[in-house]
């Protein structure tokens, strides 16, 4: 398997090339993928069909580059996991606080306002993106002592925080 980068300014034959090389390699049973941008991936099919002077092609593919990473990704492996949505993760933060509100403190009355499910999912993210655990913000929590406040409004967090966790993994 090779790979081959082929450049120039424009008109300069760089598809005629490709698609030449291709209709060569086609008659060998040699699989073939022409790797173009996005935009270009229709037009190219259709210039390539119409070069090797067919109505189809098996063993030669016109790819973009987000079609190539989801083909190498289903074929090795990467799309087993199935990710959710911010609405979806908004759902189930706002059945999260419908079910504890009765142990929540600070933010039983938010959790009633609309919008607070989307502010605490937000949140969530942010602590995902820099791997803060519940039992991290949990273990913070014993560090703050002049401040109550606070001190529920983080129990509250890592109450939400862990539930989410837990149901999220079991959504998946």
């Amino acid at each position: 398997m090779s790979l081959r980068f082929i450049y120039g300014r424009a008109g300069s034959g760089k598809s005629n090339f490709c698609y030449d090389g291709i209709k060569r390699e086609l008659n060998k049973n040699i699989n073939q993928i022409l790797l173009v941008p996005e935009q270009f991936s229709f037009q190219s099919e259709k210039n390539l069909i119409k070069k090797i002077s067919s109505t189809g092609i098996l063993n030669a593919q016109v790819l973009s580059f987000k079609r190539l990473a989801y083909k190498v990704f289903s074929e090795v492996g990467g799309l087993t996991h199935n990710h959710m949505n911010s609405s979806g993760k908004c759902m189930l933060v706002y059945k999260i606080m419908k079910d504890l509100k009765e142990e929540l403190g600070v933010f039983n009355t938010s959790a009633k306002q609309e919008g607070f499910s989307k502010i605490i999912s937000d949140l969530i993210s942010e602590f995902k993106n820099y791997n803060v655990t519940p039992l991290d913000i949990s273990n913070a929590i014993l560090d703050i002592e002049e401040d109550e406040y606070l001190t529920k409004k983080l129990q509250d967090i890592s109450l939400i925080y862990g539930e989410y966790e837990k149901n999220f993994m079991r959504t998946i």
